[in-house]
């Protein structure tokens, strides 16, 4: 809605139904060496890395790191990225990097794909969380952020694996074959300037080191779905699997409004007539589902969706698609979206200062965010607050007297 006071805008989702299968490009197995078992692009060890002669190399923190060669994502149109690590976390935790593909100018990253163990603190990275996220210009620029409130468990291995696809509008983030977040994929990887492909080594220069060891790292030309990353998971390190029977993937809800969202799903039914549904509710219990939907049993990928209305605004929903064909049933990984907040109102109140009301249901964070032009963007956070209860809500900018106008963007996270 626009007025003289500005804009609260939102952002929907497109989905494109076109993806490829993934197939493995390469693959660090860290038995004696670096080098790709599947093909040509041999990675370098730097520093004081060692291989523990039980197929893994150890990082120790300090000036350890794996180079890959220039051009390993740039080139691909989509890519699916997982690895077995063993993180030890250290002095330092915060920052640190699985990988980072990308490249940096004055000891600062440029343009990236990366992977952190831990978040440090900020006002859209509070600390402990396992983010992945991707770039063309610094920080400004990052989107999305793919987050989990937890940092990556220490001391023991974890597999981890980032899918990405702008043709789908796609990416998502998993631990121990589990979805635990997901995002607009926008960024063409052409658009990456992967000149330092590492692992273990952050483009910030400021950014510590991993501490740990790596056991298997693949990179994959294509988009891995949910079924597929989950039996990766289950066949461990060592052992590159092939998942069976029909293949699905919850994809992010798009049309999002304040009572409404369609509901997406990929499925690759794979020679067997195939029904697709969605479980959908506040929380992984779910409690809910649509209509069936028939899919078919082509062995290509398809996208499908369900619109789902009567949802409560400003509230964090789950969903998950479900297939059953013939040899059982298989579940997609869980996703969230969040509905619309529904705005009541925004004025300039008595005392100058520009006010917006909302309904909201608890368990998101809202942040009232300023610009003096136009477009407002990510612009600047003049408040925020974290809903603990359903019900009214008032943010108010007490700064707005101080300039004759502003553009102001009422925006939300799951945190």
């Amino acid at each position: 809605m626009k007025t003289r006071l500005g804009v609260i805008a939102a952002i929907g989702f497109l989905l494109l139904q076109t993806a490829t299968a993934a197939t493995l490009f390469h693959r660090y197995t860290f038995e004696t060496n670096a080098n790709d078992v599947a093909g040509n692009a041999h990675g370098v060890v730097m520093g004081g890395a060692v291989f523990d002669g039980a197929g893994a190399l150890i990082f120790d923190g300090n000036n350890d790191y794996v180079q890959l060669p220039s051009g390993i994502i740039s080139s691909l149109d989509e890519v699916s990225v997982e690895a077995w690590v063993t993180w030890q976390a250290g002095a330092a935790p915060y920052w640190q990097r699985i990988f980072d593909f990308g490249s940096q100018a004055q000891g600062q990253g440029k343009s990236y794909l990366f992977l952190t163990p831990a978040t440090g603190g900020g006002l859209n990275a509070l600390p402990n969380w396992i983010r992945a996220t991707i770039s063309t210009n610094n920080v400004a620029g990052e989107s999305p952020w793919l987050d989990w409130r937890s940092p990556l468990p220490t001391n023991t291995e974890a597999h981890v694996a980032l899918t990405y696809s702008p043709s789908l509008g796609l990416t998502k983030l998993y631990l121990n074959g589990v979805a635990l977040d997901a995002g607009a994929a926008t960024v063409p990887l052409s658009q990456i300037t992967d000149l330092n492909n590492w692992l273990g080594r952050s483009q910030f220069n400021f950014d510590p080191l991993f501490k740990g060891r790596f056991s298997e790292l693949r990179i994959y030309r294509g988009f891995l779905l949910d079924t597929e990353v989950a039996a990766s998971f289950l066949a461990g390190p060592s052992n590159p699997s092939v998942a069976e029977g029909t293949l699905i993937c919850t994809a992010i809800a798009g049309d999002v409004s304040t009572n409404a969202a369609t509901l997406n799903a990929l499925v690759q039914p794979n020679g067997l007539a195939a029904a697709l549904f969605f479980e959908y509710g506040r929380t992984t219990n779910y409690g809910m589902s649509t209509v069936v939907m028939e899919a078919g049993s082509e062995y290509s990928l398809t996208y499908m969706g369900s619109r789902v209305t009567n949802l409560t605004p400003g509230t964090i929903y789950h969903f998950r698609c479900v297939s059953t064909n013939a040899a059982g049933t298989n579940y997609g990984g869980n996703t969230s979206f969040i509905t619309l907040p529904l705005i009541t109102s925004f004025a300039m109140n008595t005392n100058g200062h520009f006010e917006v009301r909302f309904d909201a249901s608890a368990e998101s964070h809202y942040f009232l965010m300023q610009a003096t032009n136009l477009p407002v963007g990510r612009g600047t956070s003049v408040t925020n607050a974290e809903i603990t209860a359903d019900g009214p809500f008032t943010l108010i900018d007490r700064t707005a007297t101080n300039y004759p106008r502003r553009y102001y963007r009422l925006m939300v996270r799951d945190f």
